[in-house]
Parts: C-alpha cells; sequence; structure tokens
C-alpha cells in the first residue's frame, strides 16, 4: 500500500479482484476459540483443550511453525495436531500465502490434518474462525464461510 494526500491506495492492484459475497450474518462470536501465538520452546501440552471448538494457529513468518518431533511431543505442532484430532478439534492455520513453494514443514502440517487459511492475515483469519463457529453448526458451512470473501480480507 501507499499512502499519500492521506489516503491509501494499492501499489499492484490485482488484475482482477473476485467480488466480496453477501452472507447474513448474525454478529454471534464464538467463545470456544483458541489462539495460539507460536514461540521457540512453545509446550502444547499445557493448553486445556475443554471448551474448545477450534485452534487458530499463528505461523511464522515463513508460513511454518515446528513440525519437528526433535525436541519432544510436546513441542511438535504436528502431535498437538493429532491430539486436538483425537478430541475432534481442527487445528487452521495462518498466515499463509498459498504457493506450490510451501515449506516441507507446511505441507506435514495439512498432511496431518490441519487447514490452512490462506491468503489472509492472522487477525483476518481468526475474526473469520469467530463468526463461523458463532453463525454455523455445519463443517461444511464452516469451511464454505471461511474461504468465501466477504469483506476484502483474501489478500
Amino acid at each position: 500500500m501507499q499512502f499519500e494526500n492521506r489516503q491509501f491506495s494499492l501499489l499492484n492492484p490485482p488484475a482482477s479482484q473476485t467480488p466480496t459475497k453477501n452472507i447474513l450474518l448474525k454478529a454471534d462470536f464464538s467463545e470456544r476459540i483458541l489462539m495460539i501465538k507460536p514461540y521457540p520452546g512453545l509446550d502444547y501440552s499445557r493448553f486445556n483443550l475443554n471448551d474448545v471448538d477450534a485452534v487458530m494457529h499463528d505461523l511464522y513468518h515463513s508460513g511454518t511453525a515446528c513440525a519437528s518431533p526433535q525436541w519432544g511431543e510436546n513441542y511438535s505442532l504436528v502431535e498437538f495436531i493429532k491430539r486436538c484430532e483425537n478430541q475432534g478439534i481442527t487445528v487452521y492455520l495462518a498466515p499463509a500465502i498459498k504457493s506450490t513453494d510451501a515449506y516441507q514443514s507446511t505441507q506435514a502440517l495439512i498432511e496431518q490434518g490441519a487447514e490452512v487459511i490462506w491468503n489472509m492475515s492472522i487477525e483476518a483469519a481468526y475474526v473469520k474462525l469467530l463468526l463461523a463457529y458463532g453463525n454455523f453448526d455445519d463443517k461444511q458451512e464452516i469451511r464454505d464461510f471461511i474461504v468465501a470473501d466477504v469483506a476484502g480480507e483474501h489478500l
């Protein structure tokens, strides 16, 4: 973006922009979404998953997180995703730009069952999850809402 004359404008606007979708929503934000910001040495065993419907897991700047079992199961996001899956909890990852050049660790997380919210900031992804789980009960409706461009939130 560029700021000029007290206004923001896109430096490289997309050639074609997908029109946003008009979805009827109530201002119901779920209180059952756990947000995790990763850092070196994060011990996933410390997270209580009672009363959690979904996890929004932030990623490092490169779109990765610790997927290695090198430091033990409690420190691996792969193992945490398995734990969540066993409890029926979906783990969402963001931010990540969709690309064929995704890191091997990102691919391992996807293969384990994590759902990446592509091309969206962590803040927008988190709010979308809060709204999705606050407005819909069906998994497919939740997925459809997350991938829909409701307010220009997709980068």
